[in-house]
């Protein structure tokens, strides 16, 4: 009886459509930049090429810049649902609930969502960054400033796990 229910609510999440839904891919937004930064890959392979003399060198170093870029030569799907926010990378997607977020601060090319009140130097670590890319900025605000403004008895408390449990025991 359990797992049917649980596969039912996999079906039901499966099912579920996203309020908003768009790919920022910044390769293809500034050709110009594209080319600049991978003239720039090649040369720096040629000297690694040039330096040690070795094949394998080079196509490691080929594969650790590729993956270091990533996110600048693939694109990232934003979908924003009723209850969370799911992020699609290349080899990995995130889903994060909206109750975790505190605050918002909107950009030029984005809204940064942060999990504290007050700004903080764990933002950058805890935060998360929806870049607007192909997608309206007016929709994408308008849902995160609705979605994010709950009270704040409702959302959990995110804060505790950064003091450590200090005072406590």
């Amino acid at each position: 009886m359990a797992e049917k229910e649980k596969e039912e609510k996999i079906e039901q999440a499966q099912e579920q459509k996203p309020l908003y839904e768009w790919v920022f891919h910044p390769a293809k937004a500034n050709r110009l930049v594209t080319s600049l930064v991978t003239l720039f890959l090649f040369l720096l392979l040629v000297i690694v090429y040039w330096l040690t003399e070795s094949r394998f060198f080079t196509i490691i170093g080929a594969v650790v810049l590729l993956a270091s870029m990533r996110s600048f030569y693939f694109p990232t799907t934003y979908k924003l649902y009723d209850d969370y926010i799911e992020v699609i990378y290349t080899i990995s997607r995130i889903k994060k609930n909206w109750n975790i977020y505190r605050s918002i601060y909107p950009e030029r090319n984005g809204v940064f969502l942060s999990t504290f009140t007050r700004p903080s130097r764990l933002e950058n670590f805890r935060g998360l960054f929806l870049r607007y890319g192909e997608g309206d900025p007016d929709t994408i605000l308008g849902i995160v400033k609705s979605k994010t403004s709950l009270a704040e008895d409702e959302r959990e408390d995110v804060s505790s796990s950064a003091q450590g449990g200090a005072g406590e025991g």
